[in-house]
């Protein structure tokens, strides 16, 4: 399997996605040089860290959030495309090597998405506590991309299982959308009015802070379960596929 995912590496990073990364990279420096506040000048930082702080790290948080679901759907939908198939067609001589060669896909876009989200963090904590006087509420964001990591997997496995069964690249925008309509209803009010927002975050975690504190609609068994659900249905379609 270890073989494979080193194969899945050599497929992912090339020169076309490596661009990609960095000017996305270059996009979320620049989001914290701008968001913090630090063209103002040092003074202004100090005479506002309170509120400029608490803006600043919220402002960071929704970018990180945006920026990491996407690359998820991105990585999934090139690891379901037709290049990856045909790759798979050269490697898989049996029947079983169809079920490895899915698991070990789907491990290697779980290692890539939390080296992306550990990446993003590593940076924003790194630039804040060496160009700003803002204090991070460090407890609070462990526990954010802790949630945030379990968001992306759970997205990243719906994704593979809608590509298996609908393989084409414009399903990739279903999840893109779905994460978009979860973040622009997530008020309570709004969610408890409606059966499908409801069913949307029973199912899936969205989690954001608001007055320093997480909020988190749906709860941890539910979440797991619905991975389960997406894991077996998507190794059920791969391995009953005649071909990748």
């Amino acid at each position: 399997m270890f073989e494979w995912i080193r194969l899945e590496w050599r497929y992912l990073f090339h020169r076309m996605t490596i661009l990609l990364f960095g000017i996305l990279i270059c996009f979320y420096l620049f989001a914290l040089v701008y968001s913090s506040g630090i063209l103002d000048g040092s003074s202004t930082m100090d005479l506002f860290r309170i509120s400029f702080g608490e803006s600043y790290v919220q402002e960071i948080i929704v970018i990180i959030k945006f920026l990491y679901i996407i690359l998820v759907v991105f990585i999934t939908v090139l690891m379901q495309a037709e290049g990856h198939r045909n790759l798979g067609k050269y490697i898989i001589d049996h029947p079983k090597k169809k079920l490895q060669f899915y698991l070990s896909t789907l491990l290697f876009q779980f290692l890539v998405a939390t080296a992306i989200l550990i990446l993003f963090a590593l940076l924003f904590i790194s630039y804040t506590k060496m160009f700003t006087p803002y204090a991070l509420p460090t407890l609070l964001l462990k526990d954010y991309f802790t949630w945030l990591l379990l968001e992306g997997i759970l997205f990243l496995t719906m994704t593979n299982t809608l590509l298996i069964l609908l393989p084409h690249i414009f399903v990739g925008l279903l999840p893109i959308i779905i994460f978009w309509v979860m973040e622009t209803n997530r008020s309570k009010e709004w969610i408890d009015s409606s059966a499908f927002l409801s069913l949307l975050y029973k199912y899936l975690p969205n989690i954001w802070i608001e007055n320093n504190q997480l909020v988190l609609y749906g709860v941890l068994s539910n979440y797991i379960f619905f991975f389960f659900i997406c894991l077996f249905f998507g190794l059920t379609l791969q391995v009953r596929k005649d071909i990748l």
